[in-house]
């Protein structure tokens, strides 16, 4: 059995992706500084790890966390807080095309939230049509799918528009 894992420096914030056939001597080693590559890293927290049954998948893994669109797979961890900085929400918006701010559970499960910071549309018009949840005893309004779209729209990233097309492929209404 071959493993891929990510590791995320708590020193640095970055992360780290390798493949090995044993995680917990590995990470072991990253932790104790065996590994020159990230001795001045550490230290470590071990953040994800999956299971291959072929050493060419590992690598093949590994290299696809690696790639650009891989990397987007793990979060880089942000302090919250920023979202009330109004020049670090501009910088965001300009530099990084960013619309939202996502926070998420973790990586294996689908629980997550947006905080729009930068939209096409007034919250009031929004607001108006929102959708009316309630989940484990909290109450709360979430933007309906007409106006989802139109926001993922003018972003005119590509994965938007793949979410876009994702979504539509569940919901005859969009």
């Amino acid at each position: 059995m071959y493993y891929t894992y990510v590791l995320l420096s708590l020193r640095d914030k970055e992360f780290y992706i390798g493949y090995t056939n044993d995680v917990s001597k590995r990470f072991k080693d990253h932790a104790y500084g065996k590994t020159p590559s990230t001795i001045a890293r550490r230290p470590f927290e071990l953040i994800y790890y999956e299971a291959h049954l072929s050493k060419k998948d590992a690598l093949r893994r590994e290299s696809y966390f690696k790639s650009t669109k891989g990397r987007v797979t793990f979060k880089q961890p942000v302090d919250p807080m920023l979202i009330a900085d109004k020049n670090k929400r501009d910088d965001w918006i300009k530099n990084k095309n960013m619309r939202a701010f996502n926070f998420y559970k973790g990586l294996d499960t689908y629980e997550e939230v947006d905080i729009v910071i930068d939209s096409p549309v007034s919250f009031e018009e929004v607001y108006k049509d929102a959708l009316d949840v309630s989940e484990k005893g909290l109450r709360f309004k979430v933007i309906s799918p007409k106006y989802f779209v139109k926001m993922k729209k003018s972003s005119g990233r590509d994965k938007d528009l793949d979410d876009i097309k994702k979504l539509k492929m569940v919901r005859k209404d969009i």
